[in-house]
């Protein structure tokens, strides 16, 4: 999610699941859902509504600094290899 948040602390740093829950969440109670932060808080062990709608503003400064040039989208492969050009022998663990 995020890489602009230098400034939280270890507690409040979000793990990579929690994220794909809220994401996940936004998708399921739209905007104009009632009690949405309450709703997403509710999937979350451990976060508060008002964990969720911060964690969700800063989002929204992510998404921002993304569409003003402030992050850099990484350049991704034009081709990934397909699976039956894979050497499965190399894969393989001793």
């Amino acid at each position: 999610m995020s890489s602009c948040r230098s400034n939280t602390t270890p507690e409040s740093e979000w793990s990579w699941a929690e994220d794909k829950i809220f994401e996940d969440a936004l998708v399921t109670f739209s905007e104009d859902s009632p009690d949405r932060w309450e709703s997403v808080a509710a999937l979350l062990p451990g976060r508060s509504s008002t964990d969720v709608f911060a964690h969700y503003k800063i989002l929204l400064e992510d998404l921002a600094n993304i569409e003003v040039g402030f992050v850099e989208i990484p350049h991704y492969p034009e081709h990934y290899p397909d699976l039956h050009d894979l050497d499965m022998d190399k894969l393989k663990i001793s």
